[in-house]
């Protein structure tokens, strides 16, 4: 879904131990979005694609948003500190 003139955004995965779910830091965005899941992957409204490059993480995000869509979310972080926070929404239907 990512395009050449929609870079994506790199995510970095945090979990709790023990925890379901993930909190995915993001760098700060130009403009407040939204995000939405479609098999196993994060996508802003605008198609940008969350890609977390670390393919264990990846996997337990995607399993996270298979069992409990709400136990994971993106939390922008800037120079000092946290910006904005975001629920990820179930895929849009076209």
């Amino acid at each position: 879904m990512t395009t050449p003139t929609q870079p994506p955004i790199y995510a970095t995965a945090v979990f709790a131990q023990n925890k379901p779910g993930a909190m995915l830091s993001i760098p700060p965005l130009a403009a407040a979005t939204t995000f939405h899941a479609q098999e196993g992957r994060i996508y802003t409204a605008d198609g940008r694609e969350l890609l977390i490059l670390n393919s264990e993480a990846r996997a337990r995000v995607a399993d996270a948003l298979a069992r409990d869509l709400a136990s994971v979310f993106v939390v922008e972080t800037g120079p000092l500190g946290f910006v904005r926070d975001y629920a990820i929404e179930p895929a849009r239907s076209l």
